[in-house]
């Protein structure tokens, strides 16, 4: 027969892994909730992009000619890691003196 004592401590033990099973079912639960808000935004569909983005698609899908970047910095675009100060001043990269 178990003593009182003993008994206690059985309660006392069985007592926090109750609570140590709470805790790590919580922690678990609002780690899966923040997963799930995460995947949630990164699905909506009325993102909106900003005036400068905008601007930026823009300007690179509508590519200049070479002419026209060799008439403007009397430079000539090039595939070879070269530089081209242009007659307008700037430093052009991948550009050759014309």
């Amino acid at each position: 027969m178990e003593s009182k004592g003993e008994l206690k401590l059985y309660v006392i033990k069985k007592k926090i892994k109750i609570k140590q099973k709470l805790v790590i079912t919580t922690l678990f639960v609002a780690f899966a909730v923040i997963i799930g808000m995460n995947v949630y935004n990164a699905q909506k569909p009325d993102m909106e992009l900003s005036g400068l983005a905008l601007a930026n698609v823009e300007a690179l899908a509508d590519p200049e000619t070479s002419d026209e970047f060799t008439q403007a910095t009397c430079c000539e675009a090039v595939w070879e890691n070269v530089s081209c100060r242009g007659c307008n001043g700037p430093l052009y990269s991948y550009a050759k003196r014309v």
